[in-house]
């Protein structure tokens, strides 16, 4: 496996998604990161005119042309960036605003890994939830599922997953894991990648240092100590049907499996108990389980 290469030879490229985006947080997520990378490749995944915001920060607009999935929309942003002739793609999605040291941070972490083994696939930052201001987590495999790790300090973690928004992945790395599941459509599209970066030989990288202020859902709900996102039913859709696909699949270990499990029951009964319209949540939840049971679609194969 190749090492990534120093930050003096590192050619950045941001790939934004974008579907019926607030176009304030979108402008905002642009500029803060348009003098952190040499180029923005801002993906269109609806019927939007985004060229006025892409042109003040000089970015590039990928059409789409309607909403074909989170998936489907990073895939295209990648292949963009690489014909720009990216080294290294930095994912971010509309809601996701980096601290002005993002990229640099994210960089360095890389760079001083690059020698470690197992090698990093990709690094991430810690992000705060932009409603409430609270730090989020990483996590890691522990004995009987998965541990969260807090952070302490300025420390670069270890850790099983990444958000998709924020991650730095170098281009060599997809080359090897593979584009992102287009099937997924956009849940578990990030632990699908990084399971298979893991079987791959891979780790993921939890950047303490680097900072993203990241919105989930429309609204947020406290319960049980945490904040949960409130979304719509179709999310719930994809949630169950994609993890009942990945738990079939053959590099997903049986920790993840278990943790899986039980957030996802306790996720259902935190739905039930605080969304409105609990009838179109359920019947949303019986689809995913009723396709998540049928027979899945093959994962995504790495470049040949």
């Amino acid at each position: 496996m190749g090492g990534t290469m120093g930050q003096d030879q590192a050619r950045v490229i941001a790939v934004v998604v974008a579907y019926r985006p607030d176009f304030k947080r979108l402008a905002a997520v642009l500029e803060s990161i348009a003098g952190q990378v040499a180029g923005i490749v801002l993906v269109n995944n609806g019927t939007e005119e985004l060229r006025p915001v892409a042109r003040a920060v000089g970015a590039v607009v990928q059409e789409l042309g309607c909403n074909r999935g989170l998936a489907a929309g990073l895939n295209a942003g990648i292949a963009r960036a690489r014909r720009l002739g990216a080294s290294h793609v930095l994912l971010l999605d509309q809601d996701s605003v980096p601290a002005a040291d993002l990229v640099l941070r994210l960089l360095g972490a890389l760079t001083a890994a690059a020698g470690a083994r197992p090698p990093p696939a990709a690094a991430g930052p810690l992000f705060v939830e932009a409603r409430t201001g609270r730090p989020a987590f990483f996590v890691r495999f522990g004995r009987l599922g998965l541990r969260r790790l807090r952070c302490t300090g300025d420390e670069t973690v270890s850790c099983g997953f990444l958000i998709t928004s924020g991650s730095l992945i170098p281009v060599e790395v997809l080359d090897r894991v593979g584009p992102m599941d287009e099937s997924l459509f956009i849940e578990h599209v990030d632990t699908d990648w990084h399971l298979r970066a893991r079987a791959a030989g891979y780790r993921a990288l939890g950047v303490c240092a680097a900072r993203l202020s990241h919105q989930r859902g429309a609204a947020t709900v406290r319960f049980a100590g945490l904040d949960l996102p409130r979304h719509i039913p179709l999310r719930h859709y994809y949630l169950l049907r994609n993890s009942l696909w990945l738990y079939r699949r053959p590099y997903a270990p049986w920790r993840w499996i278990l943790a899986d499990v039980v957030r996802n029951l306790a996720w259902m009964a935190a739905v039930l108990l605080t969304h409105g319209d609990r009838g179109a949540h359920l019947r949303a939840m019986a689809r995913g389980i009723r396709d998540g049971l049928g027979t899945p679609p093959p994962p995504p194969v790495a470049r040949p």
